[in-house]
């Protein structure tokens, strides 16, 4: 069938229904439809759908409303227009239910009375769906009384709160603690590692901590976006070009430069270099554009294409968002890679919530704290405004502002930053035999434990070895020395300095070693209530 855009205007309101039976349509993110069917798939995670509501709006009402949310699907993103049919689905659901009769009229009575019923945090519902019904009025349908327009004008809908999450340092949905954030980033490294994590998930991951960018920017990602390493003022990185994303801007229509660091860099790199590793020893390297590839491919399409030999087709979608993941499926993975990350909140005592909106409002918070402002915060977010960034300035969340020994304890097992293996003694551990494996005080220079792996590490120890899950601290190690210094270090750091930022930059392995300090007392109490050591 042929395909059309037939877009939505007074010029052609009559002629609509049978052309829309006639032809496929088109959605703004230029996927095909038919008009008559229950569900129109309009983007790679979006679809609008009818089933629902055929039944309680008489035919030609129905009919009249599929016309103009037909409008939103071939003028704005996928999700906004998934958005619309929600909400005004619910209207209609809430107008049958107090009707008790099949709809084929709305009236100011309908409106106002749905509005009546909306709680307080969710009257900013009423305010998406009257664009939609006044864009009905406006474009000469029938179903709808004149003086519903009235209605719309008369009500006054507060705006939502923006920034809340921010403003209160919501713990579930505002942006990540200092104890938080570090310790999802170590558990990040720490599962990759082990390799509990896969490389894709990592850097999935990874971007979308270290950018702050939406999941579907992350999910929009091709490997020509990658641009490879670059030096400014004497310091590597590796340049990413980040696609924008708005309401009606076309599919990767504008880009961002993003600078990652070299760490992350490498980590793209590695992904890129196992795509090309898979294809190649599926033969199908040579048979399509590999530039085009999505950075995280959408492999079980892509694999039946290429057992099918359908190259010509592969390099047709490799033109549309066809063969990336979807925006949910990134967000579900980010969720799964959390779950094995398995951080409990300090501030919770729970699982910490992870999606990825928190690293946005983490990073902003972070910018915030260290002094940069409105524009440079706005920037970072990839807004073209600074009115959702003034936020993040006026309200910078603060550091502990002081940590002695007796708190350093008692918060301590909430904190979980300790990730390490706790030995009776040196034989017990792992590398215990070898006499370079131990870790030092570098101030009494005591052993305090065993490092338990061969791989180089240039970390500063032992400050370094308390969050580190290769470190084995022994049970009669001096490791109250270490904590007495750190917390010493802190208090002068802040005393000289007056800057929290600086002063607490190890304050989660002040809590490591204090969960360190906390276990040895249990384990000694065990050994002791037994009878051994």
């Amino acid at each position: 069938m042929k395909k059309t855009n037939s877009l939505v205007d007074t010029n052609s309101l009559t002629n609509l229904t049978d052309q829309a039976e006639c032809h496929k349509l088109v959605s703004f993110e230029g996927y095909e439809f038919d008009y008559a069917d229950e569900r129109w798939p309009i983007s790679r995670s979006a679809s609008v759908i009818f089933y629902d509501i055929s039944d309680i709006l008489d035919p030609f009402l129905f009919d009249n409303y599929k016309k103009v949310l037909l409008h939103y699907v071939e003028n704005n993103s996928g999700g906004y227009a998934d958005a619309i049919n929600s909400y005004t689905r619910d209207f209609f659901k809430f107008c049958y239910q107090q009707d008790k009769v099949v709809l084929s009229g709305l009236s100011s009575k309908h409106f106002i009375n749905f509005y009546s019923s909306l709680p307080s945090t969710k009257k900013s519902i009423f305010g998406q769906i009257s664009p939609f019904f006044k864009k009905w009025l406006e474009f000469g349908y029938e179903g709808i009384d004149n003086n519903a327009l009235e209605a719309f004008n008369e009500v006054r809908i507060k705006g939502t709160i923006k920034g809340k999450a921010v403003r209160t340092l919501c713990p579930y949905e505002g942006p990540l603690s200092d104890l938080e954030y570090e310790g999802f980033y170590n558990g990040l490294n720490r599962e990759f590692e082990k390799g509990s994590i896969s490389l894709e998930e990592m850097v999935l991951v990874s971007l979308l901590l270290a950018t702050g960018r939406r999941v579907t920017q992350i999910a929009h990602l091709k490997v020509k976006d990658y641009i490879g390493t670059t030096t400014v003022d004497g310091n590597e990185f590796h340049l990413l070009r980040i696609p924008k994303i708005k309401q009606r801007a076309l599919w990767r229509d504008g880009f961002s430069d993003y600078a990652l660091s070299p760490e992350l860099g490498g980590l793209v790199e590695a992904q890129i270099d196992s795509m090309k590793s898979k294809l190649e020893s599926l033969g199908a390297l040579n048979q399509i554009d590999f530039e085009m590839l999505p950075i995280l491919p959408y492999w079980k399409k892509i694999d039946e294409l290429v057992a099918n030999n359908a190259f010509t087709e592969l390099n047709e979608l490799l033109n549309s968002d066809r063969l990336h993941l979807s925006s949910f499926m990134v967000g579900s993975r980010l969720k799964k890679t959390a779950s094995k990350v398995g951080l409990i909140s300090e501030r919770t005592g729970e699982l910490i919530n992870i999606f990825a909106t928190r690293f946005r409002r983490t990073l902003a918070s972070r910018a915030a704290r260290e002094g940069y402002g409105v524009l440079i915060i706005a920037r970072l977010l990839d807004h073209t405004d600074t009115q959702n960034a003034l936020v993040y300035t006026e309200n910078s969340p603060e550091h502990l502002k002081n940590i002695d020994k007796a708190m350093a304890l008692q918060l301590a097992p909430i904190a979980q930053a300790f990730s390490g293996t706790l030995v009776k003694q040196e034989k017990d551990a792992k590398r215990g035999d070898d006499i370079s494996s131990r870790i030092r005080n570098r101030e009494t220079d005591e052993a305090v434990g065993t490092c338990g792996t061969h791989s180089f590490c240039a970390a500063l120890s032992p400050i370094a070895c308390y969050t580190c899950h290769h470190f084995q601290p022994w049970l009669d190690g001096p490791h109250e020395a270490v904590l007495n210094n750190l917390i010493e270090q802190r208090k002068n750091v802040l005393q000289k300095t007056n800057d929290l930022t600086i002063a607490s930059v190890n304050d989660r392995v002040i809590f490591a070693v204090s969960e360190v300090i906390k276990l040895c007392e249990t384990q000694k109490s065990t050994l002791s209530f037994k009878g051994g050591k």
